[in-house]
């Protein structure tokens, strides 16, 4: 069995999280009127991390892909850990201008 490399996976989750995160904010602000940003972010959200959670869960599949693999599996809670601190400090999501 391949070892993973968990320094490796930590630092790549964490950067990959920050920028499909900015992107999922990016694209959840564009400008759809007939929809709540709400509505948008979580609809959003949930389709672009199952996405990565399925990719992740097909290179777990393969032994020299698992530090990826793990690395995938760390992006969707970044985004959760921040909205999670927002919600704790008071902000909630006009943090985002929403």
């Amino acid at each position: 069995m391949t070892q993973i490399d968990w320094v490796r996976a930590t630092f790549t989750g964490a950067m990959l999280g920050g920028f499909v995160w900015a992107v999922i904010i990016g694209i959840a602000s564009s400008d759809t009127p007939e929809i709540p940003w709400g509505a948008r972010a979580l609809t959003v959200a949930v389709v672009v991390n199952a996405v990565l959670l399925v990719v992740s869960w097909l290179l777990w599949r393969r032994e020299v892909k698992r530090t990826l693999a793990a690395a995938l599996w760390i992006v969707p809670f970044v985004g959760l850990a921040f909205l999670a601190a927002a919600y704790t400090v008071g902000a909630g999501f006009e943090i985002f201008g929403a």
